[in-house]
């Protein structure tokens, strides 16, 4: 099974990203930052998200290697996929219907 949009992963990605970061701008307006402060969190926030990634795919990388290796990993990439997708349903959801979801904005 191939890729869901064969040579366009760049448009998803940027897409997928153009709406986090309209998300974190929204986010940062709320707290009405302004010159330096806006600046040091914004590259704070950044730093942070990229430092997570990166350790996420230090821990990820060698095991998704090793699964892909196996004849489970069409199945368990086909599982993951649809538990994404469910659970991005129920966020969109949740936020359509204005409700909260402690520790989460």
């Amino acid at each position: 099974m191939g890729p869901i949009f064969p040579r366009r992963e760049g448009w998803i990605a940027g897409g997928f990203g153009l709406v986090h970061g309209l998300a974190f701008a929204s986010a940062l307006r709320d707290l009405h930052l302004e010159g330096t402060r806006l600046a040091a969190g914004i590259l704070a926030f950044n730093l942070g998200v990229e430092a997570v990634q990166a350790m996420l795919v230090l821990l990820a990388a060698p095991l998704l290697v090793l699964l892909a290796r196996t004849d489970y990993f069409a199945r368990v990439r086909q599982a993951t996929a649809v538990v994404a997708a469910a659970m991005a349903l129920a966020w969109i959801g949740v936020r359509a219907a204005g409700m909260a979801i402690p520790g989460f904005a």
